[in-house]
């Protein structure tokens, strides 16, 4: 399970750095309301950081046995992650949508989704701060 640890932390490094970046590349009408909302984007990012390595996350390490030795679930996990991670840089860069939209929020827990069958259970608390942010 090392290995896919390892690759769905490499794709969240990509995504965090395109997604830095994708303010680059922003139309001057939508580059406004991009650093509004740049604050906010970055405390999620801080609060993920501090959930992936908490006490809080290792909870539910136990559990990552029920996804021990089934590489058609991690792989399938890694697919669902990259997806979500596509489409929402996707909808980013070609569409100029909002981080806040539903499309977004989609991709987002789609990835974070992933993680938690590629990597591990734990990313299910990561899942339930998105989804609330997104879809309250």
């Amino acid at each position: 399970m090392t290995f896919y640890n390892g690759l769905i932390g490499l794709f969240w490094l990509i995504f965090i750095i395109a997604w830095l970046f994708s303010y680059f590349g922003a139309p001057k009408s939508s580059e406004s309301a991009g650093k509004k909302n740049i604050g906010w984007q970055l405390v999620a990012i801080a609060v993920v950081f501090f959930i992936l390595r908490s006490q809080l996350f290792h909870l539910l390490a136990p559990y990552d046995a029920l996804l021990e030795g089934n590489a058609t679930i991690h792989l399938l996990g890694v697919i669902v992650c990259a997806c979500g991670m596509l489409s929402v840089l996707w909808n980013k860069w070609y569409l100029r949508k909002r981080w806040g939209s539903r499309a977004v929020g989609a991709g987002i827990v789609m990835a974070i989704a992933g993680s938690v069958l590629a990597s591990s259970l734990a990313w299910l608390l990561v899942l339930a701060l998105f989804y609330y942010y997104f879809y309250r």
